[in-house]
């Protein structure tokens, strides 16, 4: 039976010590991150900033959330442009998902919310009152077909492998050989780490790119009123803002940005293992 967003909500509350009052408030990427650590104890939390505000500061959150799916071969694609704009229903379902992951593979035990974020606090509302040391107790974990969690230890070797959660990437069932497998997988890999750190690049440059435009504007606007004296400063930082590296020329064709996350995709294609109409 699916959870309610209030069940769901409590839950995230309850177990890491925080105060949201809103499923989209979890669209910045933080307490997804800490609901992972929850089962694998070893994110960088230090690097989470769970009072974001600024889009690049969502990006550093889904950064270090993305990495742990790809350390633990986690074969499930996060949609980092639906969840950034903190919408309520792309929210929800990847909530829902994450809700049936950890009840499939956290260990239990004793988790310190508060003292693995060092302390970090949401700004939504109060802080929830109890305990900082939550137990995460078994019991209240639905069983799913008897599996076990990954164990939090670092695992090596070609063979280790986190638990499968086949998601949008997930390679084809009918494939017969297990090198070609592999290989598929490695590069649906790479498709996504390309796109994440591509959506995260464009939108820092689009962030400073309007910091820039704005103090454009405020020179333009305030030209007519500068003094002679205050001019010659006015058209300075106009030079800087309008100087370009030499050899820098416009892009007119296709995006370069692209061009890595093409040719994988090629890769793939002429394999006979992506469609056209398939996305990543």
């Amino acid at each position: 039976m699916a959870e309610s967003r209030q069940e769901l909500l409590g839950w995230v509350n309850q177990m890491l010590q925080l105060s949201y009052t809103k499923i989209e408030q979890l669209g910045t990427g933080a307490a997804y991150c800490q609901i992972m650590d929850t089962i694998y104890g070893n994110l960088p939390l230090s690097k989470v900033r769970f009072n974001a505000k600024q889009d690049y500061e969502y990006i550093q959150n889904y950064k270090v959330l993305q990495a742990c799916f790809t350390g633990n071969k986690i074969d499930k694609v996060i949609p980092v442009d639906r969840l950034m704009k903190l919408r309520f229903q792309d929210n929800f379902e990847f909530l829902q998902w994450l809700k049936r992951f950890w009840e499939q593979y956290c260990p239990g035990g004793q988790y310190d919310a508060v003292g693995r974020r060092r302390g970090q606090t949401v700004d939504v509302g109060p802080a929830r009152p109890g305990s900082a040391a939550n137990s995460i107790s078994s019991s209240t974990r639905r069983a799913v077909g008897g599996e076990r969690a990954p164990s939090r230890t670092t695992r090596t070797g070609p063979g280790a492998r986190a638990p499968s959660v086949t998601g949008s990437t997930g390679t084809r069932s009918g494939l017969a050989d297990p090198k070609a497998a592999a290989h598929i997988q490695e590069l649906t890999r790479q498709v996504t780490e390309l796109k994440v750190t591509i959506d995260g690049v464009e939108k820092e440059r689009d962030f400073y790119f309007n910091k820039l435009r704005q103090v454009e504007i405020l020179l333009q606007e305030l030209e007519p009123q500068l003094s002679d004296q205050e001019l010659p400063l006015a058209r300075d930082i106009q030079a800087i803002l309008y100087t370009t590296e030499e050899g820098f020329e416009l892009q007119n064709e296709e995006d370069p940005d692209n061009q890595d996350v093409d040719h994988l995709h090629n890769q793939m294609h002429a394999m006979g293992v992506v469609d056209d109409n398939e996305t990543f």
